[in-house]
């Protein structure tokens, strides 16, 4: 918890709107330990929340508006009830995303009203740990909170805030990183089917060993990345195969229908199917505190990332090289979309300091400048304070 972040954001909404806030909301990132771009293919994840995080300070409203202060950008903006409609060009992104969530909790039947928020944030935006599902998480229980509604089951939420994030981005995102945010627990990350909403609390023993977050600080934009284009190619692949998704198709299936689709097709699907079985694996190994094997499946995971999905880029492969040349690393792989943002490393814990100044050197040389280091355990999932 960050406290001194708290005692800034509430004195920022004193300043702001005259008055105490009502509610204060915090919605965690979250860090994937692997299973990427298995999420849309009704596959598995394996993500854990991470202790930074999305702060809100809200009091509500008498009339149909939400007016809402952004410490980080240092601006405000309004939204009203009556006008939801998203449109590319039509002021920030920021402002988008709660149309876009006020849209889809209205068309649930919440009866959600106006509000004043602060907002405040210590996830990195853009580095590949859901700065943008923390934020969405975060709107979806202020605004109950303010209505005085009572949360639908947090499994329901998530699916909401997924669609709006998809509205406001035009990014068709998968479900787990709203559902990381809104239900992990302390000191456990996520065995998360996507299939069904599944999903299986797995403790974090690390026995003196931590997962470390390397952020490239490279510029990234989903919407402009290849992330739609990879999906429709995992859909296309689906249809060649005759099923639903590409959860439900064998790696034997796949090689057998290779000469029916095209190579790029043929690539990104054997990543998905390969990354499924991964991460099943790899959830077990966890549980039995295997984390050798854990990390030999990381390591696994980013070269196809790397070569069959073409996820990765420049600044994430000189990350996990310098990453995996350090003695008590296990294992070192890009998290998120990829096309930039952040690595995870698996390391013993000797090995951070080395880890932090070797590969921050590294990372400077070869990129010319410095990455962001990030030490984080397994965090509580989304709630009021």
């Amino acid at each position: 918890m960050n406290t001194g972040l708290l005692q800034k954001l509430d004195a920022a909404f004193e300043q702001r709107f005259n008055a105490k806030p009502a509610v204060r909301v915090r919605a965690p990132g979250r860090v994937n330990l692997i299973g990427e771009h298995t999420d849309y293919n009704d596959g598995f994840v394996f993500p854990m929340a991470i202790d930074r995080a999305c702060y809100m300070a809200a009091r509500p409203r008498n009339d149909r508006k939400v007016r809402i202060y952004t410490l980080n950008l240092d601006k405000a903006g309004e939204v009203s009830l009556d006008d939801l409609t998203v449109h590319p060009s039509r002021g920030a992104l920021w402002l988008n995303f709660i149309r876009a969530a006020l849209h889809e909790m209205s068309a649930a039947g919440l009866a959600v009203t106006g509000a004043d928020i602060a907002v405040c944030s210590d996830v990195p935006l853009g580095g590949g740990v859901s700065s943008s599902a923390a934020y969405e998480s975060a709107i979806g229980l202020t605004l109950l909170a303010v209505a005085g509604v009572k949360e639908p089951p947090r499994a329901e939420l998530a699916r909401m805030m997924q669609r709006a994030e998809t509205r406001a981005t035009g990014v068709r995102c998968g479900i787990m990183d709203q559902f990381a945010s809104l239900l992990s627990q302390q000191d456990h990350a996520i065995l998360l089917d996507c299939r069904d909403l599944s999903y299986k609390q797995a403790p974090v023993k690390l026995n003196g060993h931590s997962f470390v977050i390397a952020d490239t600080c490279a510029p990234r934009a989903l919407a402009g990345s290849k992330y739609n284009e990879r999906r429709g190619e995992c859909e296309a692949a689906a249809k060649v195969l005759g099923v639903k998704s590409l959860r439900s198709a064998s790696l034997a299936q796949l090689q057998a229908a290779e000469s029916k689709m095209p190579a790029n097709v043929f690539k990104r699907a054997r990543h998905v199917v390969t990354e499924i079985a991964r991460t099943q694996e790899a959830a077990v190994v966890f549980e039995r505190g295997d984390l050798a094997a854990f990390g030999r499946l990381m390591d696994a995971s980013h070269e196809s990332l790397k070569n069959d999905y073409e996820a990765s880029c420049r600044e994430l492969d000189v990350l996990v090289a310098a990453a995996r040349a350090i003695p008590g690393v296990l294992g070192s792989r890009l998290t998120g979309a990829g096309w930039g943002g952040c690595t995870v490393t698996l390391l013993r814990n000797d090995a951070v300091e080395k880890f932090q100044g070797d590969v921050t050197a590294c990372y400077e040389q070869e990129i010319g400048r410095k990455p962001v280091i990030i030490l984080t355990g397994a965090a509580q999932g989304a709630l009021a304070l």
